[in-house]
């Protein structure tokens, strides 16, 4: 994550509002299977971390499963 990305995280979702473009790094507090809740992907399963893409000033939401 960059000090200027904004993160909402309850305990079942993460969302990240990115100020620059470019990929993250997000971590997780458990493992979890991970969902873009919009594009409907599943970026990983039964995972600690993720890496997901920004545009600028992009708001991504990641569901916990």
């Amino acid at each position: 994550m960059e000090a200027e990305d904004v993160v909402w995280a309850p305990r079942k979702m993460v969302v990240v509002c990115g100020r620059r473009p470019g990929p993250r790094i997000i971590h997780l507090t458990r493992r979890a299977n991970v969902v873009d809740l919009h594009e409907g992907t599943l970026l990983g399963q039964d995972v600690a971390s993720f890496v997901a893409d920004f545009d600028d000033r992009a708001t991504r939401v990641f569901v916990l499963r």
